[in-house]
């Protein structure tokens, strides 16, 4: 019973993430942005401080685009 918060929330997030139904969805390094998920094939931009902060720059300054893009 000690862990059991820890389990329940493990649970709903993998149920939240797609579960059983998309089992290649997000794990480690995974960011949602605008309800959009970065794609696992640009995951690399996530451990770059760098990259990840010139994204967020693109996206603040063009919101839009990345509303309408499909990555």
């Amino acid at each position: 019973m000690k862990y059991r918060a820890f389990v329940t929330a493990s649970q709903k997030a993998y149920e939240r993430a797609g579960g059983a139904a998309e089992p290649e969805g997000p794990g480690a390094s995974t960011a949602v942005i605008n309800d959009k998920r970065i794609p696992a094939e640009l995951g690399e931009v996530l451990l770059d401080g760098t990259l990840f902060t010139q994204l967020l720059q693109q996206i603040h300054t063009n919101p839009l685009e990345w509303e309408h893009t499909t990555l």
